[in-house]
This record gives structure tokens, C-alpha cells and sequence, in this order.
């Protein structure tokens, strides 16, 4: 419980200073939300735009039951899609599909042709889970990361 008080009061220390790892028993900010996102996933999860080593599929769910996509070929990831547009998945084929911290990085242009793609392979009634951060502290944050 302490830890959890501690995550809450230093939020703009983990914003700036831990983005993408904990230290000091702290989580990443991440980590706080890869952690919430699996809380709701169930079945198989489709993770889109899954970053550097596949991480939330790795640490959170397991290569049995999810699978990471991205479009870039960052080291760790193994299913490198070019065109979004077009999964190489059956209809139906994931009970969850979630893009963690990744709608900003989708072009405007793609955005409804993506989505509705993401809706082809997730089975009716599963979930489709989608974190973003607030605009001006992603963009700060950005900056400051870009910046050290």
C-alpha cells in the first residue's frame, strides 16, 4: 500500500524521470500502465504498436496468449507489420486488442481504415483497450526526454 501512495505523489518525478523504467521501488509510468491495461485483457491479446522488445506481451500477458505487432522493426519484436490496414489475422482471431500509448503516432489520414481493421480481428464482444496520456504533458514529456 505504501508503494502505491508513493507511485501517486511522485507522479511528476516518474513523468520526467521515469518514463520508460522504476527505480527506487517506483514504477515507470510504463510500467503503471501496461499493468492497468492487463487488468482487462482477456483471451488472446493482439498488442498494436508494441514497441522495443514486445514488452507488455512478454512481461504482462505471454507469448502463448497475445501476440505484439509494430510497424517499426525494434529489436525483440517479430511480427513487423508495414501496412496496418491489412493484419495478416483471421476475422475474430482476439478476444482483446490494445494500443498502449500508441493513437499518437497513428496518422490522421490512416486512423478510420486502421480501426476499422482492428475491429475485423477482434472476436464480437471483445475488448479494444486504448491508452493516451494528456496532450500537453505527452508533449512535455516528450520534450524533456528528447532533451536529456
Amino acid at each position: 500500500m505504501f508503494w502505491k501512495i508513493a507511485d501517486s505523489l511522485s507522479f511528476p518525478i516518474r513523468a520526467l524521470f521515469m518514463a520508460t523504467e522504476g527505480k527506487f521501488k517506483l514504477s515507470s509510468l510504463r510500467e503503471e500502465r501496461m499493468r492497468m491495461v492487463a487488468r482487462y485483457c482477456q483471451g488472446r491479446v493482439l498488442d498494436v504498436g508494441c514497441g522495443p522488445g514486445n514488452l507488455f506481451i512478454k512481461d504482462f500477458i505471454g507469448d502463448k496468449n497475445g501476440i505484439g505487432i509494430d510497424v517499426f522493426p525494434y529489436q525483440g519484436v517479430s511480427n513487423v507489420i508495414s501496412d496496418m490496414t491489412k493484419l495478416p489475422f483471421e476475422d475474430s482471431s482476439f478476444d482483446t486488442v490494445t494500443l498502449i500509448a500508441v493513437g499518437g503516432h497513428i496518422s490522421k489520414s490512416k486512423r478510420k481504415a486502421e480501426f476499422v481493421e482492428f475491429a475485423r480481428v477482434l472476436r464480437l464482444g471483445g475488448f479494444l483497450i486504448m491508452t493516451e496520456g494528456e496532450p500537453l504533458t505527452q508533449f512535455l514529456s516528450h520534450k524533456w526526454r528528447k532533451f536529456f
